[in-house]
């Protein structure tokens, strides 16, 4: 009897091994699936939002918070001089002439959360003009950060001058990652990311460690 149950305790614990296994697969190289399994059980008119990388439960968690520390201490090379609403704010306020080129009258509010959410990194909800960061998800990652406050600007802007905003805001019907206002959105976040850091370096708000 003893043999039989070590036995089952092996097999279960080997099945549970491969299941860990082939969701760090997961986890290390299909990210777009990611992105889309957070958003598209949304309904139509919720909040548009910055989803945050799952993290895999179990074991596999420990090996999936290193990967995630060594991917923060290559890419955070940045020092806060200020308190992180306060650069916030800054990358909000550095978005000014874009805001005014496109025809956008007034800037978003923007408020921080310093608990996690299980799903996102900020949120953009239309109906207030407001955004929503969730610093905990960023552990410290200035460049993240300000990644997610331009990710979400690039929503305020498109729900003041795109018709169709409202239209795509239906991830379960249109999809999250290859959806036109998403593509926007990440492709804003990268094209001005490094130049809104740069600014804010010069202004003292941050400095090169």
């Amino acid at each position: 009897m003893e043999k039989l149950l070590l036995i089952f305790s092996i097999t279960c614990f080997g099945i549970a091994a491969i299941g860990c296994l082939f969701k760090l697969i997961d986890y290390l190289f299909d990210k777009p699936n990611e992105n889309k399994e957070v958003i598209n059980d949304l309904p139509v008119n919720q909040p548009t939002t910055r989803p945050s990388i799952n993290i895999v439960s179990g074991p596999i968690s420990i090996i999936s918070n290193f990967i995630s520390n060594v991917q923060q201490s290559i890419s955070n090379n940045y020092k806060l001089n200020t308190s992180k609403i306060q650069f916030c704010r800054e990358v909000v306020q550095w978005t000014g002439p874009i805001l005014r080129e496109r025809g956008v009258r007034y800037f978003p509010s923007i408020s921080v959360k310093y608990n996690s959410s299980p799903k996102y990194f900020g949120v953009y909800t239309s109906s207030t003009n407001s955004i929503t960061v969730y610093l905990k998800n960023h552990k410290g990652d200035l460049s993240e950060i300000c990644s997610t406050v331009l990710h979400e600007v690039m929503h305020h802007i498109q729900s003041k001058k795109d018709r169709e905003f409202k239209k795509l805001l239906n991830y379960k019907k249109y999809g999250y990652y290859n959806n036109r206002i998403e593509v926007e959105a990440r492709a804003f976040e990268k094209q001005y990311c490094q130049l809104c850091m740069i600014d804010l370096c010069k202004k003292g708000i941050i400095s090169k460690c």
